[in-house]
């Protein structure tokens, strides 16, 4: 989760506005935040939220997909580690 922040920071990949954050727990996001390392984002639920992040994983395939529905375009950014995406970005 917190790992990418300055990766996202340094682009305009996310818009203003609320952010879809799959499967990251709202106590890490909340540890992140008392320790300085988490942005102002307001998380917000797939339906409301402006820009998604998606951390894949072969058994949520059916997680992606509702957002890249929902979101009603392609990822506007892949963050990979050896050419292994780790951090799939959606925006509106």
């Amino acid at each position: 989760g917190h790992a990418v922040v300055p990766l996202l920071n340094e682009t305009e990949a996310l818009p203003p506005g609320p952010v879809y954050l799959h499967d990251v727990h709202q106590l890490a996001v909340e540890q992140y935040q008392r320790e300085g390392r988490w942005p102002g984002w307001t998380a917000a639920g797939i339906n409301r939220a402006q820009a998604g992040l998606f951390f894949p994983e072969m058994h949520m395939l059916s997680d992606e997909i509702a957002l890249w529905e929902r979101m009603g375009t392609a990822p506007v950014m892949v963050l990979t580690l050896d050419d292994v995406p780790v951090t799939v970005v959606y925006a509106r």
